[in-house]
């Protein structure tokens, strides 16, 4: 088995990307001086938070030949995406008077060059067997330590610290899927790996979600953060295995055209808070519902303002009533920091045909 040496490669090209892409940032604006592109750890935040976004927009057309994370496929919401980023983070921030869209369209250019080179890198790249996982539990801490001469080239961060050869991952989630007699403990290290050095973050927090656990389906989950049994989540390629039915949209698009059933009827929708992805969510979860299948739906949502996700949805003629939550009101788990948040006012949505 591979999946961590494999995993590790697919790290080192995501550190190259982000240091591009930051390299790029600091030569045209001076981010430095900008409150929303803070440091933590020698990282910068914001920069991250873009780029796992952008990488999650991208799933939306993602084809089984395509890397599960360096997707090669051009998008045209990615597109707009860059473009809506750039002019929204540097239009005042922008002392060389640098032409915005010209310059969206250059880091455009540089994610479709640079995912087509990471994909020809893992797909070619002679991958190393994987060693053994050391699982260190102190009462309720749990770490798990991988111990690899691959790892040199990897920089130290504040959600995957590598120290003397060896990835130090804290772990939050179900202790359940380190049982190795039960789970494959190399895809699940991997796959909470990715999560980490992706920077995940704010973009897997948890609803948490009452009632039976067979009972409903959570459509934007993953292994490590999910109440009921069925869940979909980013990257079946290594999630299948710990119980995922795959990946949201792929699912919709088959069950739309009647190659997929889900397991039950009621969906739990919590997508990324992303004005783009959760308008295709909106779209497409009002296809199914126009189908002779019968479905309930709940979506959490951030309540902005001038959000056509949410728009659309209320004034779906499938619309039962909506909840709102004041911020402070809900808090979401973060499994991969082990911390509570409340993210900003939401609103909870119900649907049914």
């Amino acid at each position: 088995m591979n999946e961590i040496e494999k995993e590790i490669l697919r790290a080192m090209c995501y550190y190259n990307f982000y240091n591009t892409i930051l390299s790029s940032f600091k030569r045209h604006f001076n981010i430095d001086e900008m409150k929303s592109f803070k440091r933590n750890y020698d990282y910068y935040d914001k920069v991250r938070a873009i780029i796992i976004r952008w990488i999650f927009i991208l799933v939306m057309v993602r084809t089984p030949e395509d890397d599960p994370v360096f997707i090669t496929q051009n998008s045209p919401d990615l597109e707009s995406q860059v473009n809506i980023d750039i002019n929204n983070f540097f239009k005042s921030h922008n002392p060389q008077n640098v032409n915005l869209k010209e310059y969206s369209n250059i880091i455009i250019n540089i994610l479709y060059t640079s995912f087509k080179e990471y994909k020809n890198i893992i797909d070619t790249t002679k991958i190393d067997l994987d060693n053994e996982i050391i699982i260190k539990q102190n009462h309720n801490k749990i770490t798990l330590i991988y111990d690899s001469r691959s790892i040199d080239t990897l920089m130290d961060d504040f959600y995957v610290m590598i120290k003397n050869k060896q990835i130090i991952l804290n772990y939050h989630s179900d202790p359940e899927y380190l049982n190795k007699k039960k789970y494959n403990i190399n895809k699940v290290f991997a796959s909470y790996f990715r999560y980490k050095y992706l920077y995940a973050d704010n973009q897997t927090l948890a609803y948490s979600y009452t009632g039976r656990k067979e009972e409903a389906i959570e459509c934007f989950s993953t292994p490590f953060n999910h109440h009921h049994i069925y869940f979909c989540s980013a990257f079946p390629d290594l999630e299948t295995e710990m119980g995922s039915q795959g990946e949201f949209f792929d699912l919709m698009k088959k069950a739309i055209n009647n190659e997929y059933e889900f397991p039950v009827n009621d969906l739990k929708i919590n997508p990324i808070f992303d004005e783009m992805v959760d308008l295709r969510v909106s779209e497409i979860s009002l296809k199914l519902l126009a189908t002779k299948k019968k479905y309930k739906m709940s979506f959490i949502l951030p309540n902005w303002i001038a959000f056509t996700a949410l728009d659309i949805l209320l004034n779906s003629k499938y619309f039962v009533k909506k909840e709102v939550y004041k911020k402070g009101d809900l808090f979401f788990t973060n499994y991969f920091t082990g911390k509570q948040i409340p993210p900003c006012e939401i609103v909870i949505i119900f649907l049914e045909n």
